[in-house]
């Protein structure tokens, strides 16, 4: 079974306006000074000439496959488009079939030793189920993280009584887009939600988790410096000088759960 791929990385390489000649020795590009974009996958660059000169070379050691092996590339494949001035494109398809890198052309034509596209587009070994790695940014991380946690703050809201009723929400946005419409960026704000075919205030109104998220912590920010202000000021034992340091360690011993994250706030 053909392992499935993972594009990990795209580097850089590509060319421009083309055309193809096949040959025992591989496929040749003619014209390729007329090449002005390439695309590997999804992404489109203007030429890079050491880059062209690779994939070019690369082509050139591409074998014919013999006409009797049925090969199809299916829909787990990488590309390299090379776009001329006319933005007609030469379209190569690779693929990897028991451990061996095939490519196929626009025209429909198969050849083997296309293993350079794994120089060219970086590949990393799937698992051994044959699924792919999965992959995630630091920024999708810490998405997912400030995800939780709104979600325990909102459980929390509920359980202490502060969560806003469907008519202080409703009110609390009106008070927003009011606020937008008199805002001097209101018709930059205008201008994009029409461009992607958005009223700004239908677009308010139905996307409104972040005016529900903002009042949340605004109550949850303000109960605390009222009882700060009060002289409650310890948790755990712990007496907190700095208002931040206590408000964060009340997340983290009655919000999230996690009393031990305040242990560097402990005496050493």
């Amino acid at each position: 079974m053909r392992k499935s791929v993972f594009l990990a990385g795209i580097f850089m390489l590509l060319a421009s306006p083309w055309k193809v000649s096949g040959s025992t020795t591989g496929i040749t590009i003619k014209a390729s000074e007329n090449i002005v974009k390439y695309q590997l996958g999804t992404i489109r660059t203007k030429v890079i000439k050491k880059d062209l000169e690779e994939i070019l070379e690369g082509l050139e050691g591409v074998v014919p496959v013999d006409s009797s092996e049925k090969l199809d590339r299916g829909d787990d494949f990488l590309s390299i488009l090379l776009i001329y001035e006319d933005n007609k494109k030469d379209k190569f398809y690779f693929f990897e079939k028991e451990n061996e890198w095939y490519m196929e052309t626009g025209n429909g034509e198969f050849y083997r030793n296309a293993d350079f596209i794994t120089d060219i587009i970086h590949v990393e070994d799937p698992r051994a189920d044959g699924t792919p790695f999965a992959d995630i940014s630091t920024g999708g991380i810490r998405s997912l993280i400030t995800k939780d946690q709104n979600k325990k703050l909102y459980a929390y809201a509920k359980k202490e009584g502060f969560y806003p009723t469907d008519q202080e929400l409703t009110e609390e946005t009106e008070k927003y887009i009011s606020d937008f419409v008199e805002s001097p960026n209101y018709e930059e704000y205008k201008k994009i939600c029409d461009f992607a075919g958005y009223e700004f205030e239908d677009l308010i109104h139905s996307q409104n988790d972040w005016v529900l998220n903002l009042m949340i912590n605004f109550r949850f920010d303000n109960l605390r410096r009222v009882e700060y202000m009060e002289g409650i000021d310890t948790i755990d034992g712990v007496v907190y000088d700095d208002f931040s340091a206590y408000k964060e360690a009340f997340r983290n011993k009655y919000v999230y759960e996690k009393a031990y994250l305040n242990e560097a706030y402990q005496e050493p």
